[in-house]
């Protein structure tokens, strides 16, 4: 029996899913999180709708800081097989 496909897509929707679940668990707004971080809104509104396919590693460990977590805790668990093209 094949084993279901995990796709670089998957990890992604999970991750954005985590990080607006911590931002909304602090009662921030969104540019109150790009702002600790040092990224743009936008960029930051784009990664928690899991719009990002391949975002950039020191973004996403300022944005972890900024959301008062471990990156690990974003990334715990994520799996992926393959990127799917959108």
């Amino acid at each position: 029996m094949p084993r279901p496909t995990r796709t670089a897509n998957d990890a992604i929707a999970e991750l954005s899913r985590r990080i607006r679940a911590r931002r909304e668990e602090l009662e921030r707004t969104q540019e109150q999180v790009a702002y600790a971080a040092g990224v743009a809104v936008g960029w930051y509104a784009s990664l928690e709708r899991g719009q990002r396919l391949r975002p950039e590693l020191p973004s996403v460990l300022a944005v972890a800081e900024a959301l008062e977590m471990e990156a690990g805790d974003l990334f715990r668990g994520l799996k992926a097989d393959r990127l799917q093209r959108r």
